[in-house]
């Protein structure tokens, strides 16, 4: 399977499978892990907040997060290779064949290394 270019990442998610201290220090992380590789991410919040660009990393919120991964999911599967990163089983198996799947925990084990 081709190496993402494309990472959609499951905030609150991300956040309680981590020891990251807030939104911002993970935000960080992942901006920097979507950098290093020459991709592009987006880190959805469930909620109400101020959407931001942080390098290759759009922050977005939304009322119901899993709804916005699968639009992104859908919207770029087709033509980017794209990983979605999220323990919910139920937008995992959503977001279609095309889309690699990590757990969180998994991605946050090799994402320390």
């Amino acid at each position: 399977m081709a190496e993402p270019t494309l990472y959609l990442f499951d905030g609150h998610n991300l956040l309680h499978a981590g020891d990251y201290a807030d939104q911002r220090e993970l935000t960080d992380a992942l901006a920097s892990f979507v950098a290093l590789r020459g991709a592009r991410g987006y880190l959805v919040w469930d909620g109400v907040g101020a959407d931001a660009e942080v390098g290759s990393l759009s922050v977005r919120f939304a009322p119901h997060a899993d709804a916005l991964l699968e639009r992104l999911a859908a919207a770029h599967r087709e033509r980017e290779s794209v990983c979605l990163v999220s323990s919910d089983f139920a937008v995992r198996g959503t977001s279609g064949q095309e889309v690699q799947k990590r757990s969180s925990r998994a991605f946050l084990a090799d994402l320390a290394q």
